[in-house]
């Protein structure tokens, strides 16, 4: 089972085009419970544990989040391009104008129990996770 059903998370809408961001309720395999993360598909592709704040600087555990794979780097690049991230204007450093830009979202979003989103490919695998657990209940 995916680390969004172990953990019960709550899911505050698609700060990025392709990426959903939740945070934890409880522990799972590898999501912890209070931790924050962007999900592309069943599991998040970046966790960490403190909560962006407006007008704050990003901690170590969020800028380490953000080392991975070159495909899921260049994902969230380009969707953080697309939201507004200008290098030339904020930066080089990517974490420092998605800190800000979460800790804006995290004050404004909307928290609901089930995912709330666009994507197409995430929709797909939300619907086929569904039910398989229904399935799991009834067997």
């Amino acid at each position: 089972m995916c680390d969004q059903c172990n953990t019960n998370c709550i899911f505050l809408g698609n700060p990025l085009k392709d990426f959903i961001l939740a945070r934890a309720r409880r522990d799972g395999r590898d999501w912890k419970e209070g931790e924050w993360g962007l999900i592309y598909s069943n599991n998040p592709s970046y966790k960490w544990s403190t909560t962006p704040v407006v007008g704050g600087e990003p901690s170590i555990d969020f800028a380490k989040a953000f080392y991975g794979s070159v495909e899921d780097g260049f994902r969230l690049y380009y969707n953080c391009l697309e939201a507004g991230y200008n290098p030339e204007v904020d930066g080089h450093y990517v974490a420092y104008w998605l800190y800000a830009y979460l800790a804006k979202w995290i004050e404004t979003a909307e928290v609901t129990e089930e995912p709330q989103t666009d994507s197409l490919q995430y929709k797909t695998n939300y619907a086929i996770k569904k039910q398989v657990l229904q399935h799991m209940e009834e067997n």
